[in-house]
């Protein structure tokens, strides 16, 4: 069967595994190493958007948390985030910059 697509991977221990190459090729897919630094290379998006993206989020939620102005379900938990909420977590947090 010829492959449906390719699987970026990074260079793990468990790729060398021949139960999981075979079972990426019966499912249709090639497996395609990512050497190690590489990553930047072949997954841009995630090294120079998602990353940033993700680590401002995490910095303007732990700020959240510890201001305590968050609001909490009847359980005691933190209520769930509306996503334009989120969305302006990293613009807040690069504005500070």
């Amino acid at each position: 069967m010829p492959a449906q697509g390719k699987v970026l991977s990074p260079g793990m221990c468990f790729q060398s595994a021949e139960k999981v190459r075979a079972a990426f090729r019966r499912e249709g897919f090639e497996l395609v190493y990512v050497p190690a630094g590489c990553t930047s290379l072949c997954q841009p998006l995630d090294t120079h958007i998602n990353k940033p993206f993700k680590a401002a989020s995490q910095e303007v939620f732990e700020e959240l948390l510890g201001s305590g102005n968050l609001r909490m379900t009847k359980g005691g938990n933190v209520s769930k985030f509306s996503p334009e909420e989120v969305w302006t977590w990293p613009v807040s947090e690069f504005a500070h910059e």
